[in-house]
């Protein structure tokens, strides 16, 4: 073996170790600080607006934010309220009394084609 498959050997060495231990953690890391960004303000009054690029939100100071669909792992439904999660204990909540039945049915249709195989709508009867 030279000294040039040798740094090839440990590039790939390196590169599958990122790809195996590093890029979950850094989506995570990811998750959480777009979680923090955009939960900072829910307190007071919010605009919520979901569109084909994800999930926005506006707070009473006006101050928008936006966490895209690929942040959620899956939505889960009750009679009541919309769940959308970013992992197994991190959600968003969107009480229904808040939509017409109209804009649940159209929310219900943009999170099944927004999250695509990710949508695992769980009903409820919480």
């Amino acid at each position: 073996m030279t000294t040039i498959d040798e740094k090839h050997y440990v590039f790939l060495i390196i590169v599958l170790i990122y790809l195996v231990i590093g890029r979950p953690y850094y989506n995570r890391f990811k998750l959480k600080r777009d979680w923090r960004e955009i939960s900072a303000g829910y307190r007071g009054e919010k605009t919520y607006r979901f569109d084909e690029a994800g999930f926005h939100t506006t707070n009473e100071e006006g101050k928008p934010a936006m966490s895209p669909w690929r942040n959620f792992r899956r939505f889960r439904e009750s009679k009541e309220t919309f769940y959308l999660y970013f992992d197994s204990q991190g959600y968003i909540f969107i009480p229904k009394r808040l939509m017409e039945t109209s804009d649940q049915d159209a929310l219900r249709e943009l999170l099944r084609s927004s999250l695509g195989k990710k949508a695992k709508a769980m009903r409820t009867d919480k």
